[in-house]
């Protein structure tokens, strides 16, 4: 059972195709984040925490942001570490 306390938020307002919608509430379910995915329904996410909101961010752009713009920020993130190891 699922605990559900004063700053459990639940939002609803992912609107998804069905594919979408089912491969983002299967990786929710790996990493514990709970969701409903009902059926041509809206995908239900519960954000508990931070951390929760920061990895739901990060699946849904995983999952339907265009190709290059997944590429384009993976280079940013390498060329800041490159940056930081040249200190």
């Amino acid at each position: 059972m699922e605990f559900i306390g004063p700053s459990t938020r639940w939002f609803n307002d992912l609107s998804l195709t069905p594919v979408d919608r089912l491969s983002i509430s299967r990786r929710l379910q790996e990493l514990a984040i709970g969701c409903e995915a009902k059926q041509a329904k809206r995908l239900r996410v519960c954000i508990r925490n931070c951390c929760d909101a920061i990895q739901v961010w990060s699946v849904v752009q995983q999952v339907t942001a265009p190709r290059c713009a997944l590429l384009t920020h993976l280079e940013k993130c390498w060329q800041s570490i490159d940056e930081s190891h040249r200190d």
